[in-house]
This record gives C-alpha cells, sequence and structure tokens, in this order.
C-alpha cells in the first residue's frame, strides 16, 4: 500500500487523540506519504507542539525527510521554545 490510499490511514493515526504509541509509526510515515499534499506538512507544523514529546520528535524528523522548506521556520521556532535541552533542531 505504498500509495495515497493509505495516506489517510496515516493521517487518522497520527492525530491527537489515537492511541498514544500507535501514533509514533504514523507520525514518521507522513515524512515519506503525500509529498506533494500541503496539508501533510501543515498537520505535522502542529505536531511540534503535541504534548507527547516522542510526536515531537517524530514530527521533526518526517519534517526533514520531507525536505519541505517552509519547515523551516516552524522547526526553528519549535527548537527555541524548548527548555529541556533535548529537543535540537
Amino acid at each position: 500500500m505504498r500509495d495515497e490510499r493509505s495516506l489517510n490511514l496515516f493521517l487518522e493515526g497520527a492525530r491527537y487523540g489515537a492511541p498514544k504509541f500507535a501514533r509514533l509509526p504514523a507520525v514518521a510515515a507522513l515524512g515519506e506519504y503525500g509529498l506533494n499534499d500541503k496539508s501533510v506538512s501543515e498537520f505535522l507544523n502542529t505536531c511540534l507542539d503535541d504534548p507527547f514529546t516522542r510526536v515531537r520528535f517524530q514530527a521533526l524528523d518526517a519534517l526533514v525527510r520531507r525536505k519541505d522548506p517552509e519547515s523551516v521556520s516552524y522547526i526553528e521556532d519549535s527548537g527555541h521554545r524548548v527548555v529541556d535541552g533535548h529537543f535540537k533542531a
């Protein structure tokens, strides 16, 4: 299923409210699916503010793999807001 049909499954599984540890692979998969869809990048940008730290890390990794230049400012802002020192963008 490496086509756009699976994109909706990943988006649904990555949304806040889905099982916590099931969200991680769904967010990670969004780094490779829907590369031409700006709404996926926007969704990942919002995941940079997620309360679950591991989702933030997965979103950062997915955005880097997407190589979307419009996400650079979101990544930098997210890196400046983190106070624990583990999240370096």
